[in-house]
């Protein structure tokens, strides 16, 4: 899987290399994975810092399911700290797409059922 091997080699090496990684997980914060969201944003696109922070938001879900750790929520997760604006261009095209599509379907069985009806 082309993904998990872009995982392997860039975004989690530079979750290691980033000075949040030197916290505790019991010491990890919103404010902290804010600090780390901003590092990123000088140097990568809304894209890769989103992919960071999801990674992040899972590492730290794993630590509280399998290891107990005692957050009452997930520091890392979207409603904690903010997500770039503007990362999810692709997905938005393809949903807008998706809705013009399914417009010019209505539009086109109305013209059809008006068409029959004459």
């Amino acid at each position: 899987m082309q993904t998990r091997e872009n995982d392997h080699k860039g975004h989690i090496p530079a979750i290691l290399q980033d000075e949040i990684a030197q916290l505790p997980l019991v010491d990890l914060t919103p404010t902290a994975v804010r600090g780390f969201r901003d590092r990123l944003a000088e140097k990568y696109s809304a894209a890769t810092v989103v992919k960071r922070l999801n990674l992040l938001a899972a590492i730290c879900q794993h630590a509280i399911a399998e290891w107990d750790l005692p957050f009452s929520k997930n520091p890392a997760t979207a409603t904690a700290v903010k997500r770039p604006v503007d990362a999810d261009k692709k997905r938005n095209l393809k949903g807008m797409l998706a809705c013009d599509s399914k417009l010019s379907a209505i539009r086109y069985k109305r013209y059809a059922l008006l068409s029959l009806s004459r």
